[in-house]
Parts: structure tokens; C-alpha cells; sequence
């Protein structure tokens, strides 16, 4: 083998260890909890450094055993990874799965409450606590995966408004995640708050809600 075919093997290897290192080092931030961006461009510079630093003192005929090892052991590291976000990923599907749910009840619990009162909403200050849903199970108003107690809001808006009179309510937003304060939230799309990698639930008139991000959901009916 010439010296330029050993190099050339050497910088494919070395391209290997860091290819598969970078991952590898994604799995230790899901360890400790991700604690910060920076993180990102400066641990993996440390890891490649100290490895190009402890191969390089091993005489030249060993360097290619010990990157094809590094790679093995980093490849069987990402590997693992990727098994451990799948872990990780059925119990966030179910908070997500239970704050739609939670959503979806308080709307139908509004359209409940409007079937009593001529087809009127309750008044925004009293929303909440006259939806019979939330009567029913107050935990209805919390999303599992927010602090924001109650979670979610109705659009401003639409206090006492009445359903049949307003046009399209498959698309009128009703209800929704926000970050708005008190007992009885009420908001705009300013505090739509997209909880759960980056969408949040929104309920509408007709009583169906749905995931959106925050793009989508400020270009839905708000007024």
C-alpha cells in the first residue's frame, strides 16, 4: 500500500469516528437533560480533539486498529441511541394524545353549555368554571406536559357569542393552549402557546381540535 493510499484510508476512518461520535454524544445530552446549546459545538470539538490526541500517540501501524475500534464502539453507541428515543417516545405520544383530548372535551363541553343558553358561549370571565366538562374533572383544564394551570384559554373574541351565527365554525378558533393568566383564561393568538415540540392543540366551533404549530395556527379564524 503507498503512503498516499494509507493516507487517504487514515482521513476515511478519521471521517468515520467523527460522523459517528456526534450522535453518540446526542445520546449523552439526553442522559443529562440537553442543559444548553452551546453544548452542541463545544463538547463535540472536545471528544473528536482528545480522540485525534490519544490515537496519534500510538505508533503508526496501530492508528487504523484503534479508529476502526472507536468507530465500532460509537457506531454500537448511536445504535443505542436511536432505541432509547424510540423508548422515549410512547410516553410523550400519550401526554400529547391527552392534551388534545382534554382540549377536545372542553370544546364539546362549550357546545353543551350553548345548547342550554340559546346557543350563546358563557362569558368570558366565567368560561371555565361553567363548562360542564371541567365540572365533571377539573384535571381537564391542566396539560400534562405545561406548569400553566389551566392550561388553555378561549378566544376573547367569542364571549357569549352565539355558534350559529358565526361563519365557518369548523375553522372559528374556540379554545386553545396559552400562556394567558387566571382562573378563567382568555386570550388572542398572541399567547397561543405551541407546547409540545413546537404545535399546541386548538379546538374551534364545531367542536373538532387539532395539533398545530405557530405559523398555522395564527393564520386560522381568530375574529
Amino acid at each position: 500500500m503507498t503512503e498516499k493510499s494509507e493516507g487517504q484510508n487514515q482521513l476515511i476512518l478519521a471521517a468515520l469516528v467523527v460522523l459517528t461520535f456526534l450522535p453518540s454524544f446526542a445520546f449523552a445530552l439526553a442522559i443529562i437533560g440537553n442543559p444548553g446549546p452551546y453544548n452542541f459545538i463545544f463538547w463535540p470539538a472536545v471528544i473528536v480533539a482528545m480522540l485525534w490526541l490519544g490515537v496519534h500517540r500510538f505508533p503508526r501501524r496501530e492508528q487504523r486498529s484503534l479508529y476502526l475500534l472507536s468507530g465500532f464502539v460509537a457506531g454500537v453507541i448511536f445504535l443505542f441511541t436511536i432505541a432509547f428515543a424510540n423508548m422515549n417516545r410512547h410516553p410523550k405520544v400519550a401526554l400529547r394524545s391527552q392534551c388534545l383530548m382534554n382540549v377536545k372535551q372542553l370544546a364539546v363541553g362549550m357546545v353543551m353549555y350553548a345548547a342550554d343558553y340559546d346557543d350563546n358561549l358563557p362569558p368570558a370571565s366565567r368560561w371555565l368554571e361553567l363548562n360542564p366538562e371541567f365540572k365533571k374533572d377539573i384535571s381537564r383544564a391542566v396539560c400534562p406536559t405545561s406548569h400553566q394551570d389551566p392550561a388553555y384559554a378561549l378566544n376573547q373574541d367569542l364571549t357569549l357569542a352565539a355558534i350559529s351565527k358565526q361563519p365557518d365554525p369548523d375553522k372559528a378558533v374556540m379554545l386553545f393552549e396559552s400562556t394567558a393568566p387566571g382562573p378563567n383564561p382568555t386570550g388572542d393568538p398572541t399567547t397561543f402557546n405551541p407546547a409540545h415540540v413546537d404545535k399546541g392543540v386548538l379546538a374551534f366551533l364545531d367542536g373538532h381540535a387539532k395539533f398545530m404549530d405557530n405559523p398555522t395556527a395564527l393564520a386560522q379564524k381568530w375574529k
